[in-house]
């Protein structure tokens, strides 16, 4: 009887050890996302702001050059990127 009470508690602690890695992979995908979202936010945000320059004479060519040499705007892409990636990832169950 005591073997049986130790082997079914044993089971019960592996099934919430099995709970607890999900919802840790839940919330670290979580946190990944919102990353994401603040980066592909920050670096749009500095795409619309240097799109002032074209009232000032740049020619959208040449606005386009200077954004692609700024690095504040990649993040748009990474942001991107890493919510896309945590979207796509397959969860573990």
């Amino acid at each position: 009887l005591v073997f049986f009470c130790i082997k079914r508690n044993f089971r019960y602690h592996n099934i919430n050890v099995i709970k607890i890695k999900y919802i840790r992979g839940i919330v670290i995908k979580f946190f990944l996302f919102l990353i994401g979202f603040g980066f592909s936010i920050i670096g749009f945000m500095y795409i619309i702001l240097y799109l002032n320059y074209l009232t000032i004479g740049y020619t959208f060519s040449e606005y386009l050059s200077f954004i692609v040499k700024r690095l504040e705007c990649w993040f748009s892409l990474l942001g991107i990127f890493l919510m896309t990636f945590v979207i796509m990832q397959k969860e573990d169950k």
